[in-house]
């Protein structure tokens, strides 16, 4: 525990120096306070932490002695706050008001989530998995599998220290912190337009917003993307009003992070693009602006571009895609979109629920949506009618000044996520969302403040955060327990990542020479042996498409990825075999054919919710099987 908070502070130091130092050079620091340059400064020195780290990947650096190098030179960059000779920290005499107590309460909520093994899915499948398997590698590998392997990966960079100089502990210790550090910089922004406590409570009603209780602890990077928006929102605004070419940098630096982050990190740079349209010398700024978006956000376009002939893989496969380099196909890509528009899309794209979709997702959100657990809460909602009040009123005085930025940038990010996107889950939307709040709460605020309706804002802002707050108690409890509890490690994660029951064996009974097929996905991170994921949907090698039926092929396919074992649903042959899942029909063919062997049964809990894992909770049986060509009827 001890070295694992060392490794987390190092990296704290680290980000900080060298956000600070980027500030330092670009002279920015000058209009800051030294409070403003720590906060400011730690996302953009986490931006910089994963820029770095995926250089030392692609070289095969990735060891203890290089990390340590990394951070010790950020740390270096600390020396930023002795030039500066100001005061760092300044204790303000009612630290401790009713505000603040409520965030010592947020923040003792979020500790057992990072003292905890994790539990998330996808933090399983690829967040913390594939930090996990490129520290195996000692370098970054291409991971064939759209969406979540063959992705911007800059955030997940940043993983990779903390892995592996303060193991498991430190990471899930860095990804609680740098979940805060979003609080932070929204407070700070907040303090530019309102007083300090309207600012604390719009910081808390982020923190404590449900999507962000459900990623901010995990390793999902919405969060930490919101980072990058505030900060490159704040550069765009300054931007405008000063017409500062560092500004403008440091807008371009902050959304190349998130375009190396995420691919919707291209809406953020288009919005922020767009927003600095207004200005009269559009051309020359547009320029200095998209030049610092690629020189950082280039990276991983790049990776992908050299292993698909795609750089957004699979979003332009159909023009650039090459299926010599096998890892993808034509027929997997018509699939895959027809699958994603069906299985990730509720409401039609169009106007009408353009408008509508804020409300339906608010008060009536559709199963993809994912808004009971993952959604932005009351507060919009509630505060929106005081908001376009003081909006209307106040018009003239918002327009000119950096707030009308903000809303521009959400505005157009808004309408290109849900035209353009993939998915629309709520949480895509979630790094936008300290803007919104923080351009609603300005305008309700100076609405109310004219009006004398301040209790009015006061009492949304107590109910929003007391029905939030609630939430994130119940969402503590299951690490909680662990915790307090003295629960065994094998247990909390049997409890908290579904079809974990095969793992333990499977760690302890074969061996770095085999390779295992799984189907589900929350327990990769786990895993000890080489494995493959075989999603029917996000990968090409195995064609698992529903018209697949030619078992030989499969079988040929499984050889040439190293497939020595299967674990798989039970198969049922009560059933229509017409009627199984493609990987299931395959698996019988060869069981068939006699060329897999049984190995082992495993019964399994599937439960629908980790937080209230009563619920719903059935059971399932997981079949391994040896792949064996000895006697096998398929001419091998």
């Amino acid at each position: 525990m001890m070295m694992a908070v060392v490794i987390l502070m190092l990296q704290i130091a680290a980000c900080t120096g060298f956000g600070a130092a980027v500030l330092w050079a670009l002279k920015i620091d000058r209009d800051l306070s030294a409070r403003q340059v720590a906060v400011f400064g730690f996302p953009l020195g986490l931006g910089m932490l994963g820029w770095i780290v995926f250089f030392l990947g692609i070289n095969g650096g990735f060891g203890s002695l290089q990390f340590v190098a990394v951070l010790l030179a950020g740390v270096l960059g600390l020396v930023v706050f002795w030039i500066r000779k100001d005061v760092f920290i300044r204790p303000h005499q009612e630290i401790f008001s009713g505000l603040e107590k409520g965030l010592l309460v947020v923040l003792a909520l979020d500790l057992p989530e990072g003292l905890a093994p994790p539990g998330d899915g996808d933090t399983l499948t690829y967040h913390f998995a594939m930090a996990r398997q490129f520290l195996g590698a000692g370098r970054i590998e291409f991971v064939p599998r759209a969406m979540d392997g063959a992705a911007p990966l800059l955030i997940q960079m940043t993983y990779l220290p903390a892995l592996a100089l303060g193991g498991e502990r430190a990471l899930t210790l860095w990804t609680m912190v740098s979940g805060w550090a979003a609080g932070a910089v929204l407070y700070v922004m907040c303090r530019e337009h309102l007083g300090r406590p309207w600012s604390m409570a719009v910081a808390l009603v982020f923190m404590t917003t449900p999507a962000v209780i459900y990623g901010g602890g995990s390793g999902q990077v919405e969060v930490r993307n919101a980072l990058f928006v505030m900060l490159g929102a704040f550069a765009v605004g300054r931007s405008l009003d000063r017409r500062d070419i560092k500004y403008l940098i440091l807008a371009g630096l902050c959304a190349g992070f998130f375009i190396g982050s995420k691919y919707t990190g291209l809406l953020f740079a288009t919005a922020c693009g767009v927003t600095l349209l207004v200005h009269r010398q559009w051309l020359r700024r547009g320029a200095i602006f998209s030049i610092a978006v690629l020189a950082i956000g280039w990276q991983w376009y790049y990776w992908n571009w050299l292993h698909t002939g795609d750089p957004l893989f699979p979003m332009l496969y159909d023009l650039f895609g090459d299926d010599a380099m096998g890892v993808w196909n034509m027929d997997q890509q018509k699939y895959f979109k027809e699958t994603l528009a069906a299985s990730e899309n509720a409401v039609p794209k169009n106007i009408f629920w353009l408008l509508a979709y804020p409300f339906k997702a608010t008060l009536d959100g559709a199963r993809i949506f994912e808004s009971g657990r993952t959604g932005f809460g009351p507060y919009v909602l509630l505060a929106l009618p005081f908001a376009a009040a003081g909006a209307w009123r106040f018009r003239r005085a918002i327009r000119i000044g950096p707030l009308a930025g903000y809303g521009l940038i959400v505005l157009i990010y808004y309408v290109l996520w849900f035209f353009v996107g993939g998915s629309q889950r709520v949480r895509h939307l979630l790094p936008v969302l300290p803007l919104l709040l923080l351009v609603v709460s300005v305008a309700a605020e100076k609405f109310v403040s004219s009006a004398g309706l301040q209790k009015h804002l006061a009492i949304i802002f107590g109910v929003t955060l007391a029905l939030q707050i609630a939430g994130q108690g119940l969402s503590a409890l299951n690490p909680l327990k662990f915790v307090v509890s003295g629960e065994s490690r094998e247990h909390f994660i049997s409890r908290n990542a579904l079809y974990f029951e095969p793992v333990p064996w499977i760690n302890a009974n074969l061996t770095q020479r085999d390779r295992v097929l799984v189907q589900e996905r929350t327990y990769l991170y786990y895993l000890d042996i080489p494995y493959y994921f075989a999603h029917q949907t996000q990968q090409g090698i195995l064609d698992l498409r529903p018209a697949a039926n030619d078992v030989g092929r499969f079988l040929g396919q499984l050889e040439g990825l190293g497939i020595t074992y299967l674990l798989v649903t039970e198969t049922d042959l009560n059933r229509d075999v017409t009627a199984w899942p493609p990987l299931m029909r395959l698996t019988q063919g060869l069981v068939d054919a006699g060329c897999l062997q049984p190995v082992r049964k495993f019964a399994v809990e599937r439960r629908a919710s980790r937080t209230l894992p009563g619920i719903s909770t059935s059971h399932e049986t997981l079949d391994l099987f040896r792949l064996s060509t000895d006697g096998c009827g398929l001419g091998h």
